[in-house]
C-alpha cells in the first residue's frame, strides 16, 4: 500500500529521467565520433518522449488523511539577503576606508578617492547588487531546513568571497596594495571584513527578518493498493480507475533534480 501521489510522482520523474538518460548518453557518443575522427558533424538523434497515456487501477483504503507540510519560504528569504547584501556593502566600505587610514598616512596622494568611498553610488550600487545576486542565487544552501533562517557562517563565507573580488581586487585598489611597505595591507583588510562580518552577521541577519521563514500547508493524500494480486481480491466496485496523458518536454522544463 501506498500514497497515490507518491506513485505518479515516481512516473512522471522516471519517464523525464529516462529521456534524459537516453540523451546524455547520445551526447557521449558524439564525443567520442568527434575523438576517434569519425563521422565528424553527423547530427546524433535525441529522444523526445512527445506524450504518455496511462491508467491506473487502485483501491482506496481507509480515508483521506492530512498532514503538514513545511518549507522555507524563499521569497522572504531573497528580501531578507538583499537587505544584508546593502547593509555589508556599508559595513565593508567603513572598515576598509578605516583599516587605510589607520595604516597609510600617505594614501591621499596616489588614492585620495578612498575617502569618498562611501559616498561612490555606483560603485556602492554595483557592489551591493554583487552581493545581492550571489547571496540569491546560493540561497537554498546558506538556508538551514529546519529553521528557515540562513546561516551566518555561510552567508558571512560567501561575502568576504565576494568583498575579496569586488574591493580588494578591484582594479582601482590594487595598485594600493602593491606600493612597498603595503605588503601586509590586503591581508589585515580582508581578516578585518571577516571579524566584522562574523561579529554584525547574526544582527544582520535578525534585525532584516520580516514574516515567516517558512511557508506551512495542509496537504491530503489517499492510501492505495495498487498490487494486481490484492485487486483480483476485491469486487469490480471497489476498484478505482483513472487515465492521464504525460508530456515528457513540458515537465522537463521545472524538473530540477534532472
Amino acid at each position: 500500500m501506498a500514497e497515490l501521489k507518491d506513485i505518479i510522482d515516481a512516473v512522471l520523474r522516471d519517464t523525464v529521467r529516462a529521456q534524459h538518460q537516453t540523451n546524455m548518453y547520445t551526447q557521449m557518443l558524439a564525443e567520442s565520433y568527434q575523438q576517434g575522427g569519425k563521422f565528424f558533424g553527423l547530427n546524433l538523434p535525441g529522444a523526445a518522449i512527445g506524450e504518455l497515456s496511462l491508467d491506473f487501477r487502485f483501491a482506496v483504503k481507509g480515508d483521506l488523511t492530512y498532514k503538514e507540510e513545511e518549507n522555507v519560504n524563499y521569497s522572504n528569504i531573497n528580501f531578507l539577503l538583499r537587505k544584508v547584501a546593502s547593509e555589508c556593502t556599508t559595513l565593508l566600505l567603513k572598515t576598509f576606508v578605516r583599516t587605510v587610514r589607520g595604516k597609510m598616512a600617505d594614501y591621499k596622494e596616489e588614492f585620495g578617492f578612498i575617502d569618498t568611498l562611501e559616498q561612490n553610488r555606483p560603485f556602492t550600487e554595483r557592489l551591493t547588487k554583487r552581493f545581492s545576486s550571489i547571496l540569491i542565487e546560493r540561497s537554498a544552501t546558506l538556508t538551514d531546513e529546519k529553521s528557515g533562517q540562513p546561516s551566518p557562517d555561510a552567508v558571512t563565507s560567501v561575502v568576504l568571497s565576494v568583498a575579496d573580488e569586488q574591493i580588494l581586487d578591484h582594479e582601482d585598489l590594487i595598485d594600493l596594495f602593491a606600493k612597498p611597505g603595503n605588503e601586509k595591507l590586503r591581508q589585515t583588510i580582508h581578516s578585518e571584513f571577516e571579524r566584522v562580518l562574523k561579529k554584525d552577521m547574526d544582527d544582520l541577519i535578525r534585525e532584516n527578518t520580516v514574516g515567516n521563514m517558512k511557508n506551512r500547508h495542509r496537504l491530503g493524500s489517499l492510501n492505495v493498493e495498487m498490487d494486481a494480486a490484492e485487486l483480483s481480491q476485491l469486487p469490480e466496485s471497489a476498484i478505482q480507475q483513472f487515465h492521464i496523458k504525460v508530456y515528457p518536454q513540458a515537465l522537463q522544463k521545472n524538473d530540477k533534480e534532472v
